[in-house]
């Protein structure tokens, strides 16, 4: 079973690769093996967490929206449909950069999800 500081690593991991690639074609078989991993550890609650931290503070991401994006799109916790809902009204008046990051996470979580296509392991 994975603990929240193995979650947040692997996660700052894949995230280091996207950096390096500049790919999400090269990290999408990480993240999928990953949520993978979560699943079957029935460690979705820790990811959950993880994710709501990370979007509770979308001026300091430490994980690249893109697989904030990916996790949202495979799990779509409500907790988290509401969290960007709400931030995402704050951010417009406030917060451009974060309003953006919060909108691209917001259309994530839609079933048909126009950039799912970045990553082959969701079209499948």
């Amino acid at each position: 079973m994975l603990n929240a500081a193995e979650i947040s690593r692997e996660l700052i991991r894949i995230g280091e690769r996207l950096t390096e690639t500049n790919s999400t074609l090269k990290i999408d078989e990480a993240l999928k093996s990953f949520s993978d991993v979560v699943r079957s550890s029935k460690c979705e609650a820790l990811l959950e967490g993880e994710i709501l931290r990370q979007v509770e503070s979308v001026q300091g991401l430490t994980v690249p929206v893109e697989i904030i994006q990916y996790v949202a799109h495979v799990f779509a916790w409500p907790s988290l449909r509401r969290a960007v809902a709400t931030l995402l009204i704050e951010a417009r008046s406030s917060d451009l950069r974060g309003a953006r990051a919060l909108e691209l996470i917001d259309e994530s979580l839609s079933e048909d999800w126009e950039d799912r296509d970045l990553f082959p392991s969701l079209c499948g």
